[in-house]
């Protein structure tokens, strides 16, 4: 038992004894003045008044220690220890009277014992107060309460016993009245006392005047007698100050609840008359104008005749301010645990901040507070949260500078401004606002962190802030920079993390990651190019790329991985989602957590086949290297004779035609037109063996596309070729050589204008350009465009570094198709794409992986070289550009000329050995 109750006890102890020693007192003076009935009469109203109040004030000492004992929350045991030690009856009964509780207090009472009332109706009722008990009971479960209300009942043995009655009705959890609880008080030996006290007026107001309590006595015209403890309470000189005084003039106008005081006044004396007591908690007004709280007890007693109410009344300041402290610490620990669950389970910056702010007006009592974070730039203080009496963040407070108004000061200073004085605080300029919301109280917090100035929360209040509320205040301002510095690091790691995954996954290599186990828990689109599972299809189980002769290999690689921490493998097999066996180049790289336990191994693969491409490309460099020697010496000596011989058979041409020798003029053109052949064939082989490097300069695409449909157009007609074009608005220019460009486009148009006549005799050529972004997607040009391929199969189209890349239509690149970066330019993703598509026959698909080898051709001996397409890939490597074919037998073939749109001039790359740049004749080969 705390030491408050235990002083509670040794009062009620103290007063049950005086209580006695007044009956023994009071009896003796009955035998010596049992001569004066009328006296005795008349007395005996005014003591019995008397004891009432006595009475009265026990039964608040009683509920005083309910009161405390509530407070304190004592457990289960402690309070049914407290009914069982209780010198007070306690009864609870059910809505129907069944008893449900009965201490031995009762059983000392009336006489019966626990086990034979409990379950059963009162006992204790005699047969003529059953209607006045059931109307008691209805009363209560009406939801009324009773104070010391006298009634007669009867003990087991059938004698009268006089009981003072306080009753309440008992809820259930749902607020439903499910009882009703009775104190019970014996005061048969209280009325002997009070008929004793009856005889002793001298003793009486000894006793009245002697009263630690305030005690005072009235009337309907106000105060007409009171005790020496009431003259000190009020502060008042002397009891005249007193006397004629009506009770709420010693009263605020109104009352902690709002209440007028003088209705409150009028109402609970109206009800003192009326049931005899009343017992409240009251604010009382001294003369000097301080207030108190105070227990109030209104007990009505006749006399000389007349009804007259005593007030005993009880300072209870220590005992509110005891009970303010408790429930403060109270609401403090809910505060700081609110705080705590707020800031660890908030998953933005904004919600936690907002649940603080919310929680200190409803933990502190706040009118409003408020967070404002200091902006990037270090001038400005931005408001993040505000809840209570204004919940707008974008008000006239929304952005402060910082050194301006309190909480811009706040910020400059780094310090606290804490006051429970609002009103004349140089701080508050808007006095007028301040005096009409009642603001009593501000405190505003710097949010600092290790020196580092981050922001200012803030709360005004309606009355004064304790020491206890601002010290958890500045604790939480702490917890509140934390949070802050905290999200801002998972903000900066979020971002961080976001630019590794975006890095991860358009990363050209294959990356993973495996957790300790083995398990695959990262895999970017690059491994699912490679090897052909999804990221769905691997996560979580272990790696299907090794295939089961390398098993050990893998063991092994981990194992070593653990030791020297990253592992490279120059070259080794892996086994795709369809079978093939692909040769990478592997690096392992250890993972390990905070605490330096091994959490995984990050892996990163190179397709070798691009490398091995190339190794492959530089040795045909090297056998056409010799070759072109040979065919540059040969083409040396043939081509000064064949000029001879041309410039021969234009002479003889204008001979046959002066002499009009018609019958030789068509075997004159045959052999011109061999001529002609035999010079283009020379020309390539001198262009393979002198490469000579172009003139780039800006250059369109479009312009050089027309021109070489104009060159074609008598071409076209006599070979019935019908042309569709689609042409773009305001394309951009290229870095380009004109010349080279006609003759790209003047190579590939011709082949497709051979291949549809010597297939169909007619035919009709496509040819549209467009502006072509990375993702894929086209820019502004024809609506009869096909789309376009995404710009990955661009980049990684044949460049003249690997083999070619050749699919027919529908098809989609393949896993091993080779990627190189065209440019820096090309990364930005401007492209120009032109397309020439015929409705010819077709590529067969074992030839088109064989089209820009150089000598290869599909015509008849005598007919092609086999160098065309191989000057069209070369250019095009010159330009940075890309050559794709798409096709299905029978249903034509497409050319897809990819050029990038550069806004500096790309670097002139060198020729490969033996492969000429220069610029052919226009003749296919």
């Amino acid at each position: 038992m705390k030491r408050e109750e235990q002083q509670d006890v040794a009062q009620l102890r103290s007063t049950i004894s005086a209580l006695e020693q007044l009956l023994e007192v009071q009896e003796q003076c009955v035998v010596e003045q049992s001569d004066n009935v009328q006296n005795l009469l008349r007395d005996l109203k005014e003591r019995n008044t008397e004891m009432n109040r006595l009475n009265g004030a026990l039964q608040g000492e009683v509920a005083e220690r309910k009161r405390v004992a509530e407070a304190l929350r004592s457990s289960n045991d402690a309070l049914h220890a407290i009914i069982q030690a209780s010198p007070l009856g306690v009864l609870v009964i059910d809505r129907d009277g069944l008893v449900k509780m009965w201490n031995p207090a009762l059983e000392r009472i009336f006489g019966w014992g626990e086990a034979e009332v409990l379950e059963g109706p009162m006992p204790f009722i005699p047969p003529d107060k059953l209607e006045e008990s059931r109307a008691l009971r209805t009363r209560v479960l009406r939801n009324e309460a009773f104070s010391n209300v006298e009634v007669v009942r009867r003990k087991k043995d059938g004698s009268p016993v006089e009981i003072s009655l306080s009753t309440a009705p008992l809820h259930d959890v749902n607020g439903n009245i499910s009882g009703i609880l009775g104190i019970m008080a014996d005061i048969t030996e209280h009325k002997r006392a009070e008929a004793a006290l009856r005889d002793s007026e001298e003793q009486y107001r000894a006793l009245f005047d002697s009263s630690r309590d305030a005690l005072l006595l009235l009337d309907h015209q106000g105060f007409f007698d009171c005790n020496a403890a009431a003259v000190q309470l009020f502060g008042a000189a002397s009891k005249a100050q007193l006397i004629g005084v009506p009770p709420w003039q010693l009263s605020p106008p109104t009352q902690p609840d709002g209440g007028e005081s003088l209705v409150g006044a009028k109402d609970r004396i109206a009800k003192a008359y009326e049931q005899g007591t009343q017992f409240f908690e009251w604010l009382h007004r001294r003369l000097d104008g301080s207030l108190f709280p105070a227990d109030v007890l209104l007990s009505r007693y006749e006399r000389r005749g007349k009804p007259v109410l005593q007030a005993a009344v009880r300072d209870i300041t220590e005992r509110k301010r005891d009970q303010e402290q408790l429930m403060e610490q109270v609401r403090l620990k809910a505060f700081a645990a609110a705080i705590a669950e707020t800031l660890a389970a908030s998953g933005s910056l904004a919600g936690g901040l907002q649940g603080c702010t919310e929680a200190m007006v409803r933990y502190l009592d706040g009118a409003f507070a408020r967070v404002w974070m200091l902006d990037p730039s270090g001038t400005e203080l931005v408001m993040r949260a505000s809840a209570g009496l204004y919940t707008n963040l974008e008000g006239a407070h929304y952005r402060i500078p910082v050194g301006q108004f309190k909480i811009g000061l706040i910020a400059q200073e780094q310090k606290p401004h804490l006051t429970n004085n609002v009103i004349g605080d140089p701080r508050v300029p808007q006095q007028d606002w301040a005096k009409r919301e009642g603001m009593v109280a501000f405190a505003g917090y710097p949010l600092l962190l290790e020196g580092r100035m981050l922001g200012v929360m803030a709360m005004f209040a309606r009355k004064p802030l304790s020491e206890n509320v601002l010290q958890a205040m500045h604790n939480v301002a702490q917890s509140v920079a934390q949070f802050v510095e905290r999200k801002k690091t998972e903000a900066a790691l979020a971002e961080t993390l976001a630019k590794l995954q975006a890095l991860v996954r358009s990363a050209p290599i294959g990356i993973n990651i495996l957790d300790a186990a083995g398990h695959v828990v990262l895999w970017n689109p690059a491994c699912e190019a490679l090897f052909g599972w999804t990221e769905q299809e691997v996560l979580g189980r272990p790696l299907p790329t090794v295939p089961e002769s390398k098993r050990d290999e893998l063991q092994s690689i981990m194992d070593r991985a653990r030791q020297e921490k990253f592992v490279r493998i120059l070259d080794t097999k892996r086994v795709t989602k369809d079978g093939r066996i692909v040769s990478v180049e592997l690096s392992v790289s250890l993972l390990r957590n905070v605490s330096n336990e091994v959490v995984g191994y990050l892996g990163m693969m190179i397709d070798l086949a691009e490398r091995k491409n190339l190794e492959t490309q530089m040795r045909q460099f090297d056998r056409l290297s010799a070759l072109t020697q040979v065919l540059g010496g040969i083409a040396h000596q043939l081509k000064n004779p064949l000029f001879i011989l041309m410039g021969q058979q234009r002479l003889l041409e204008d001979t046959a035609q002066r002499y009009h020798y018609d019958a030789v003029m068509a075997d004159i053109h045959k052999t011109q037109e061999t001529a002609k052949r035999l010079a283009a064939i020379v020309q390539q082989f001198l262009h393979l063996a002198g490469p000579v490097l172009p003139n780039q300069g800006r250059s369109s695409v479009m312009a050089a596309v027309k021109r070489t449909l104009d060159r074609l157009g008598e071409e076209l007609e006599r070979k019935h070729i019908q042309v569709a074009a689609a042409y773009p608005q305001d394309l951009p220019d290229i870095e380009a050589d004109p010349a080279l460009l006609d003759d790209i486009f003047l190579q590939l148009m011709r082949n497709a204008i051979e291949a549809m006549e010597k297939t169909r005799g007619r035919g009709t050529l496509t040819v549209s350009v467009q502006l072509v972004t990375d993702t894929g997607t086209r820019g502004p040009g024809d609506a009869e465009i096909a789309a376009s391929p995404p710009r990955r199969v661009a980049a990684s189209a044949d460049t003249g570094h690997g083999d070619t890349e050749t699919r027919g239509r529908g098809e989609t690149e393949s896993a091993a198709s080779p990627r190189f970066p065209v440019s820096a330019s090309a990364a930005e993703g401007d492209w120009i794409e032109v397309r020439i598509q015929d409705d010819g026959p077709g590529i067969p698909p074992e030839l088109r992986n064989k089209l820009f080898e150089p000598f290869f051709t599909t015509k008849p001996p005598g007919e092609g070289t086999g160098l065309g397409l191989w000057i069209v890939r070369s250019n095009l490597m010159m330009l940075h550009g890309t050559v794709q074919v798409e096709s299905e037998e029978g249903q034509g073939a497409t050319f897809l000329v990819r050029l990038p749109v550069v806004t500096e001039p790309p670097l002139r790359l060198d020729p490969p050995p033996a492969a000429g740049l220069g610029t052919p004749s226009s003749d296919v080969g």
